[in-house]
């Protein structure tokens, strides 16, 4: 069987694939109360290959908001063709966990993101030593994000950028690596596209962010998603949409993801 046949054999529905591969963790529910808990949220996990009784554990943890449960079905299926033996999913729409006070900015009160200012995910990381911690979120609900871009001498006064570049600072004591995989590009419906514009600021300050973590790597989805002459909205080779709403990818654009996914994860880390 090919890499690609074992990748689109496996990707699911990407929500619904959260409920059937990802089930409650007795690890996650020491650290977290999952009762009584705002909405759309994703506390879970699932086993990729026997631990041969814990004398081999190799696990991920897999950080951020809807994005994160989108792409979740491609990415712990890269994880397992990596030799990976157990990935979490923790995220909540619209909350950003290395976000810090941006989390104020996403105002439905029902995501519950201002407990994200001070939630620590410290026991928890510590319990779990993961190998790699994997950041995906969508970052167009949060206003400070997708202000036009300063200067570049004055990216070190950008709230952004300090609230991100701190945020991550506090999880890179947690894992050997942090991969952060860059949003991809949203529906504008006000010019009926796909388009990487409405990413690009809150891209750029990921990436000033990051620049002096040792270790942090990021994963660009914008050369996957488009080329020069855009973002299509449909796969060439099925000709099925990428997106299953206006920012989301579709099934057909998780399985797009994941073997790209795989291929720098397989060469980046060792």
């Amino acid at each position: 069987m090919t890499l690609d046949d074992k990748i689109s054999k496996n990707i699911a529905m990407t929500y619904e694939a959260n409920d059937t591969l990802c089930k409650k963790d007795e690890i996650i529910e020491t650290f977290y109360t999952l009762k009584d808990e705002p909405l759309h949220q994703w506390r879970c996990s699932v086993i990729l290959a026997s631990s041969n009784n814990n004398t081999f554990k190799k696990e991920a943890v897999v950080l951020g908001n809807s994005y994160a449960a989108a792409q979740f079905s491609g990415i712990y299926q890269a994880l397992k063709l990596l030799g990976y033996t157990k990935a979490y999913l923790i995220a909540r729409s619209g909350c950003l966990p290395h976000g810090g006070e941006l989390n104020k900015e996403y105002s439905d009160a029902n995501y519950g993101c201002n407990a994200w200012i001070t939630n620590s995910f410290d026991e928890f990381l510590i319990a779990v030593k993961p190998e790699m911690l994997i950041i995906s979120a969508r970052y167009t609900m949060f206003k400070h994000l997708m202000d036009p871009l300063p200067s570049t001498d004055l990216y070190a006064k950008d709230f952004a950028i300090k609230e991100l570049r701190n945020g991550i600072a506090k999880l890179s004591n947690f894992s050997r690596t942090l991969l952060f995989v860059s949003p991809n590009a949203d529906f504008d419906f006000s010019h009926i596209k796909y388009v990487y514009e409405t990413t690009h600021t809150s891209e750029v300050r990921l990436t000033e962010a990051i620049k002096d973590c040792s270790n942090c790597l990021f994963f660009n989805t914008t050369e996957l998603f488009c080329d020069n002459n855009g973002c299509p909205l449909y796969d060439k080779k099925t000709q099925l949409a990428i997106l299953r709403d206006q920012s989301h990818l579709s099934t057909i654009g998780v399985e797009m993801l994941t073997k790209p996914l795989f291929n720098f994860m397989s060469l980046k880390i060792t």
